[in-house]
């Protein structure tokens, strides 16, 4: 743009150069590009001499007029001379333009590009975080994991073992209630027997009396006949 500036500077000063010697009363030229606006200066034919020039047909020619016709093919020449240089100005100046667009366009598609690229490496770096924190706690989580099996295996032989020390536990209770139930059996069958037995003694016991008391009346009576006899 300061480049742009420069050029502008240079041939409105080269403009001004070709047509301040000619005209002293100059006309506006303005050229619109975009949101630029450019203005030049330039040189116009005096209105006097052409009005004299033109209100006095029927008069000879002389130096006045061979001076007026001269300034007006000298300010043909400058109007021409002029509107080349304004369109060369304006072909400079849209080239210029076009360029100024071109190069901005890529400096924002390289400001674009290097933004999406330190975007692209931000969001690589969290990634890479957030995949180590990831791995951390996934690694966590493995170690956790682990840990919980190794425990869950030994309460299972853990239980393994009780369950056996209690089938173990259980048979010898079975056993020890069978032999109880044994045990039992014979001391019924010997109170059932005890019972026989002393009822047969209860028995013997009364009949042993009987005989004793029958012993005792006999004797009693062969004592008696002894007595009697004596």
């Amino acid at each position: 743009m300061r480049m742009l500036n420069v050029d502008l500077i240079i041939l409105s000063f080269c403009l001004g150069l070709g047509t301040t010697a000619i005209a002293a009363e100059k006309r506006q030229y303005q050229i619109q590009n975009g949101p630029c606006s450019y203005t030049f200066l330039l040189p116009e034919q005096e209105n006097c001499q052409s009005q004299n020039y033109f209100n006095y047909p029927d008069q000879k020619d002389g130096p006045t007029d061979n001076e007026s016709i001269q300034r007006l093919e000298q300010l043909e020449i400058s109007m021409e001379n002029n509107t080349q240089w304004l369109l060369k100005l304006e072909n400079y100046i849209q080239d210029s333009m076009k360029q100024d667009i071109v190069q901005f366009q890529q400096t924002a598609v390289h400001n674009h590009t290097a933004t999406m690229i330190e975007i692209g490496a931000n969001l690589l770096s969290q990634t890479a975080e957030q995949t180590r924190k990831l791995t951390n706690v996934e690694t966590q989580v493995i170690h956790q994991t682990t840990r919980l099996e190794r425990q869950l295996l030994e309460n299972s032989l853990s239980t393994n073992n009780l369950e056996k020390q209690l089938i173990v536990q259980t048979n010898q209770l079975n056993k020890l209630n069978d032999k109880n139930s044994l045990l039992e059996k014979k001391v019924q069958e010997m109170e059932d027997q005890r019972v026989v037995e002393l009822k047969a003694l209860q028995e013997e016991k009364e009949q042993l009396q009987t005989l004793i008391l029958r012993q005792t009346a006999i004797i009693g009576e062969m004592e008696q006949q002894l007595l009697k006899v004596s």
